[in-house]
């Protein structure tokens, strides 16, 4: 069902086309915020998506967000992404800012012949521009030369990728993601705290968090191999999150017979709440355009291991704020991880520094007021 509102005068109309809203990964989270803490007395915003979960609708309808669902989850239905240029039209959009590979294509495309005044497309991982074959990557090329304004970078790493394409340096701007760091620094009780152990059946073991997507570049199977590693230690794994990988995953723990060191816990909407029970926060990705849950984990005052990959370096300095280790390592992760356990010392320092430095650099209401100048045509 594809979901009519009216449109407000005399504000700036700007829609995000985001190509599915299945969970709240760091790009739909992005769009969330965004849309969320835009000034509402300059923007009226819409979300568009070809197909919504009903706990991801849920999450925006809580903050008032207009979300337009074409619906299409099988192939029998793609003729509906004809409806775009007709919501562009209804709804009169002067800003189209699109995310992900197949948004990014037919929204420039649409928006382009529905005279839409500013074209923005945001890249949230590097793979459009390393892995898509060699047509695609000259079409997406063809695309942002030709229809799209600004091509927006959410980090160094994934603006010299633009680079190394040919994209002119003009149209590349670097906007790191942000969170609602108020979120996630806000402490919950240890009555809270307890129960959230007592729901995920954890008693008196040190936890190992990390949250993603379960998919092979997130290097999860790295990181279980270094739980296999330091299996003496009282030691539990939450990995909090839901993807292609799970039964690989599940498979891999069995295997190694892990299964009362390593819980998989799916997809949740409570996760600042969880963060708050970690001791130690991993993130082994192979690569990573950014790493939202990374900002997330410092921003709760939790140290961090994070692959030096991608734009993690950008978030995480080494000793300082956590602990960089080379990607597809399970001996690094696990030295990693053991010497921060036994060094009480450096526990602390890290902790200390962690939300200091994500405070300012990363926090949405800093971050909104460049999309706000962005958005003014």
């Amino acid at each position: 069902m594809v979901y009519i509102f009216m449109a407000e005068k005399n504000k700036i109309k700007v829609i995000h086309y985001i190509f599915k809203l299945n969970n709240l990964g760091g790009a739909e989270l992005q769009v969330l915020n965004i849309v969320n803490f835009l000034d509402k007395s300059l923007f009226e915003t819409f979300v568009l998506t070809i197909n919504v979960t009903s706990e991801v609708l849920e999450k925006f309808n809580k903050k008032n967000i207009k979300v337009i669902n074409l619906e299409i989850n099988n192939i029998f239905k793609i003729y509906r992404i004809i409806l775009i240029p007709f919501i562009f039209i209804k709804y009169k959009i002067d800003i189209l800012h699109t995310h992900f590979f197949y948004a990014h294509l037919t929204g420039r495309i649409f928006g382009f012949f529905c005279g839409i005044k500013k074209i923005f497309s945001t890249e949230h991982n590097l793979i459009d521009w390393t892995q898509r074959n060699i047509l695609l990557r000259k079409l997406n090329y063809f695309t942002v030369y030709y229809l799209t304004d600004k091509i927006i970078a959410i980090s160094n790493s994934v603006a010299e990728i633009l680079k190394q394409n040919n994209i002119q340096q003009n149209k590349i701007l670097k906007i790191y993601n942000g969170i609602d760091i108020k979120k996630y620094s806000q402490k919950i009780g240890e009555d809270k705290k307890q129960k959230i152990k007592e729901e995920l059946n954890i008693k008196n073991e040190i936890v190992l968090l990390t949250i993603a997507r379960l998919e092979k570049r997130k290097g999860l199977n790295y990181l279980i191999e270094a739980v296999e590693k330091l299996r003496k230690i009282n030691i539990k794994l939450l990995i909090v999150g839901a993807g292609k990988e799970y039964k690989n995953l599940t498979k891999q723990v069995e295997i190694l017979k892990l299964t009362n060191k390593v819980l998989f816990t799916g997809a949740k909407q409570n996760v600042n709440e969880i963060l708050q029970i970690a001791d130690l926060f991993i993130m082994p990705s192979i690569s990573e355009g950014l790493g939202i849950a990374i900002i997330e984990a410092l921003a709760a005052g939790v140290p961090v291991i994070a692959t030096n990959t991608g734009g993690i370096p950008e978030i995480v300095e080494n000793n300082v704020n956590g602990i960089l280790v080379e990607p597809q390592n399970s001996d690094a992760l696990a030295n990693a991880i053991l010497k921060i356990l036994t060094d009480g010392e450096l526990l602390n320092f890290l902790k200390s520094n962690a939300q200091n430095s994500v405070c300012q650099k990363f926090d949405i209401r800093e971050i909104i007021k460049i999309y706000q100048e962005l958005y003014q045509i």
